[in-house]
Formats: structure tokens, sequence, C-alpha cells
């Protein structure tokens, strides 16, 4: 019989065994996206311990870094691939009247 998984600390809403699944099983990395002509642009600078830092300026796609991929929807989250020592992850959770892009130094996970 194999080793079951249950986790040491119990939560009352929790039965049975952890389910152990991949990310790319219950969510969508880095979906494929038409960017705007004009939008709001988080770079890898822009975010320090989960907050977005000082004021992010609207941009044209014409003038935006070429890094500027990832348009992002309430609920995305952004997991900086580039010095990932830094911990500049963070999660898209806010209503904008102009679309946000990310730059592609962040995987986008929704």
């Amino acid at each position: 019989m194999g080793k079951q998984l249950v986790p040491e600390i119990r939560f009352p809403e929790f039965e049975g065994e952890w389910e152990e699944k991949k990310l790319e099983e219950i969510s969508e990395i880095n979906p494929k996206t038409k960017i705007p002509k004009e939008f709001i642009y988080i770079d890898l600078e822009s975010v320090k311990n989960g907050v977005i830092i000082g004021e992010l300026e609207k941009v044209n796609i014409t003038t935006a870094p070429s890094r500027a991929k990832r348009l992002l929807k309430q609920g995305d989250i952004l997991y900086s691939t580039v010095r990932p020592y830094q911990k500049n992850n963070y999660l898209f959770n806010k209503k904008s009247e102009i679309s946000v892009v990310a730059s592609t130094g962040y995987a986008q996970i929704r």
C-alpha cells in the first residue's frame, strides 16, 4: 500500500488525502493574447515585495518595451522568472479602466 498524502495540520473543511497536480493542469501559464494599442506597463522594477511601487505609466504599443507581452486579467499571478530571489511576485487583483500589460520577465499564471 502506498504512502498517503495527508497533511499534518488539518482544516475542518478538509477530508481525505491531498491530491497532487501539476500547475499546468489547474491553470493557464503565459496565455497568448493580443496586446492593445495603449496600456499600463508593469516591468520587473515596478513590484517590490508583492506591491506596486511608484507610478505606473500609460504607454503606446509602438513605444513600449519589446518585453510588454503579458495582458493581465483580474486574478492573474505574476511570478518573476528573472532574479527570483528578489521575490517581486504580484497578484493582479485590481479592476482597471485601461488594459494592463506585464513584462515577459514574469511568468503569468491564470
